[in-house]
C-alpha cells in the first residue's frame, strides 16, 4: 500500500492514466484491508477498560483512515 501511495503522489512522473489506476487500486486494497479486519473494527468496545491501549489506538486509526478514504474518494 505504501508503494502505491508514493507512486500516486508523483502524478507528473506516472501520468494521469496511471495516477487514476493507482488511485483505484489503492482504494480496492484499502477496502480489502478493512474487510479482513472487520472483526476487530466492529467488535472492539473502546470504553472497555480491559482492551489493550495499543489495540484501541489501532482501531481508532483504522476508523480515521476509513473516513479519510471515503472522503477522498468522494472528492
Amino acid at each position: 500500500m505504501f508503494i502505491l501511495l508514493v507512486l500516486l503522489m508523483f502524478m507528473s512522473f506516472t501520468g494521469v492514466l496511471i495516477h487514476e489506476i493507482l488511485g483505484i487500486s489503492l482504494f480496492i486494497v484499502a477496502l480489502i484491508h478493512i474487510y479482513l479486519n472487520r472483526k476487530i473494527l466492529f467488535g472492539i468496545k473502546l470504553s472497555n477498560p480491559n482492551v489493550n491501549p495499543k489495540l484501541k489506538f489501532k482501531v481508532v486509526l483504522d476508523w480515521l483512515i476509513l473516513i479519510a478514504l471515503i472522503l477522498s474518494t468522494i472528492n
